[in-house]
């Protein structure tokens, strides 16, 4: 499982936090395109990185950026802890 399918995330926002945390599990963190490649549309995107803000909130993962045009890392929360 190296991406989501591309209508998963539009129709089952519900159940893909699920699906990211799963990959999270199988590696300890992720970049962002490797979670969402570039043929995913503008909205799938935002709906993706919407749901990655949720999980941050919930101290499930951790979201990592040097800069605003730079890659966003994704790592699971008990690295930190």
């Amino acid at each position: 499982m190296s991406a989501l399918r591309h209508d998963y995330i539009v129709f089952h926002p519900d159940e893909t936090p699920y699906i990211i945390m799963i990959e999270l599990h199988m590696k300890e963190y992720i970049q962002f395109n490797e979670l969402i490649p570039d043929t995913y549309s503008a909205k799938d995107k935002t709906t993706a990185f919407h749901l990655l803000l949720e999980l941050h909130a919930q101290r499930k993962i951790v979201l990592t950026q040097k800069d605003c045009h730079d890659t966003l890392w994704i790592w699971k929360y008990n690295i930190y802890d």
